[in-house]
């Protein structure tokens, strides 16, 4: 058997709500970006993109990363 614990969070306004959801997608999309760039460089040159060279090339040319 697991236990499972479950935090509800009360907002004060809708607009907070909606800033924290705008703020999950964002980092969701700038995650799964990543991926696909560590992936896509590993299979071309079966070696890991390492992060210095993976945040030059988000922060030059991605439009997810802010």
């Amino acid at each position: 058997m697991y236990l499972v614990q479950k935090n509800h969070i009360r907002w004060k306004t809708l607009a907070e709500y909606k800033i924290l959801l705008r703020l999950a997608r964002l980092s969701k999309n700038v995650y799964n970006t990543a991926l696909w760039y560590i992936n896509d460089h590993y299979d071309k040159h079966k070696t890991y993109l390492r992060y210095e060279e993976l945040y030059k090339i988000m922060k030059g040319q991605d439009p997810n990363y802010l």
